[in-house]
């Protein structure tokens, strides 16, 4: 019985994308590139934020200068609940200024989640406030806990900034 339904979900699943003549390679290919776009745009090191923003004490007790999204997220998701008042507003003004920092480098990006069993990474181009817009959408999974609830409302306020600073300039 397992056998047959690994099979009627292969041959429904090459057939749906047969329609487009899309191979699997092409599509896992995608995938890859769109997940390696993502992770470096997460993973970019904006040096400058320390010299604007200069609490060292939390950089020390994270153990991370907090100058990428990636460790400024970490910091807010996992570690919320050891977190000050004015230790969330630091962290939320770093991503604020990691925003601008993209922004004046013409680099438009939003985030976006998807859930769900067929959540996935992927990164469309849009273009909003007469810009190109770069969506990266990051995969949540099914199952949504606390630490992913504080991942979307720091990435929210990133989109927030960006979304900000696109419409002052339109």
């Amino acid at each position: 019985m397992k056998g047959r339904i690994f099979i009627f979900l292969i041959l429904a699943f090459s057939y749906s994308y047969s329609q487009d003549n899309v191979t699997l390679e092409e599509i896992f290919d995608k995938e890859n590139k769109d997940l390696e776009l993502i992770n470096d745009i997460l993973s970019k090191k904006i040096d400058s934020i320390n010299y604007f923003i200069k609490n060292s004490e939390l950089r020390i007790r994270f153990n991370s200068e907090l100058n990428t999204i990636a460790s400024i997220n970490r910091a807010y998701s996992a570690g919320y609940e050891l977190l000050k008042e004015n230790e969330i507003k630091e962290l939320e003004k770093r991503v604020e200024y990691i925003a601008s920092h993209f922004f004046g480098n013409a680099q438009f990006y939003l985030f976006k989640f998807s859930r769900g069993l067929g959540s996935k990474y992927s990164v469309t181009k849009v273009t909003k406030y007469d810009n190109p817009i770069i969506v990266l959408t990051i995969s949540s999974g099914c199952i949504i806990t606390n630490i992913h609830k504080r991942e979307e409302q720091i990435l929210g306020v990133f989109n927030c900034k960006m979304n900000e600073l696109l419409s002052e300039n339109k």
